[in-house]
């Protein structure tokens, strides 16, 4: 194959053949050298804003929402699945910015949830939220919610232990 390639060369372009024998010969180190090339910076960022402005050629309008009229429930999960994402593919600033917003989310239903999500995804800020969480211990049981972390991350349940322990001895 790399003897069809020579003779393609040579047939289509022997000057080329020709120029690289000759720089071969010399000693000339960069006869074959990679070429080099910068990467411009991204103004991708401007393009998205164009479109966004524009409304020409678009398939998708963003309305905003009205004051008040928030769905916890689907946000949560947003910010769950962001942290998730993020922290498989390794993008700081988003993991401690989802990590931050879940911390808001924080409620008799949805703690064990969090919590699991943090242990599981190392957002050490985020389960110690969710640990400051005890005093309704008992509305998270009724829930099921130290079940779930049960089956889904029973390492967790040692530390809420040590926890209560520790606010037990400080009281």
């Amino acid at each position: 194959m790399a003897l069809d390639g020579l003779d393609h060369l040579v047939s289509r372009c022997p000057s080329v053949l020709k120029d690289a024998i000759r720089k071969l010969n010399t000693g000339d180190s960069t006869a074959f050298a990679q070429p080099t090339f910068v990467v411009p910076k991204s103004d991708m960022h401007l393009e998205f804003l164009s479109l966004l402005e524009s409304k020409e050629r678009t398939d998708v309008t963003f309305q905003k929402r009205k004051q008040g009229e928030r769905n916890d429930g689907d946000a949560n999960v947003m910010w769950q699945q962001l942290l998730v994402a993020a922290d498989r593919y390794g993008v700081q600033g988003l993991r401690l910015a989802c990590e931050r917003r879940l911390g808001s989310y924080i409620n008799t239903n949805t703690v064990a949830t969090i919590l699991a999500l943090a242990e599981q995804h190392h957002c050490r800020r985020l389960k110690e939220e969710c640990l400051d969480f005890p005093a309704h211990l008992k509305q998270v049981m009724a829930v099921g919610g130290l079940d779930h972390l049960r089956s889904i991350c029973p390492s967790v349940l040692i530390d809420l232990v040590a926890k209560l322990t520790a606010l037990k001895h400080n009281r």
